[in-house]
């Protein structure tokens, strides 16, 4: 058996025990990615053809101890910045994860919050919420975002996606419902229509 996958590494588990392990000559596996504990990494990189500088800051990742087939929780914080347009966003994100033993996804309390601000967005800056339930699975090619809400400024969507064929000519279909919605306020949030 040849298998290949992600490995989780949260607190409380053995993650150099399954590297070595992996490493011997005829183990049946191979570990192809580790995510670990990580608390405030910090990348950055300017793209020389545009000239803007980028950074992400304050990383944060950290998950329970992880297992196949177990939800464990998973807490994400990150601060991404730019400079050409200048603009800065913090997002956080948590929920219960599961890898399946096929190494499917499932995510069923997705929560994101993002707060962001710069040039072309409002003065104040913007909020945006996000909830979804995810569930990839790589042997049917297939992937449900079910439920999903986005919260804005003056704007809330809620709805469903849902994808097949996705390691071949992946198809799409979905149903978006765009909530009551106060149009005078949502353009003077972003400085139009005053």
């Amino acid at each position: 058996m040849d298998c290949s996958g992600v490995f989780g590494s949260g607190s409380g588990s053995n993650c150099q025990v399954l590297l070595d392990a992996c490493s011997q000559p005829g183990f049946p596996a191979q570990v192809a990615v580790v995510i670990s504990d990580v608390e405030n990494a910090k990348i950055a990189w300017s793209d020389q053809r545009s000239g803007g500088r980028y950074t992400v800051e304050g990383l944060t990742l950290q998950t329970g101890s992880v297992s196949l087939g177990r939800p464990f929780p998973v807490k994400l914080g990150v601060t991404l910045r730019a400079d050409a347009p200048r603009w800065e966003a913090r997002l956080d994100g948590k929920g219960n994860l599961t890898v399946t033993e096929t190494f499917g996804i499932r995510l069923p309390d997705l929560a994101l919050a993002m707060k962001t601000e710069g040039e072309g967005l409002p003065g104040s800056g913007m909020a945006i919420e996000l909830a979804a339930g995810i569930d990839y699975d790589p042997q049917a090619q297939t992937l449900a975002v079910a439920p999903l809400s986005v919260s804005g400024p003056a704007v809330k969507v809620t709805g469903e996606l849902r994808g097949e064929k996705l390691g071949g000519q992946p198809a799409f279909r979905g149903r978006l419902d765009v909530g009551e919605t106060n149009v005078r306020e949502l353009l003077a949030a972003f400085g139009a229509g005053q």
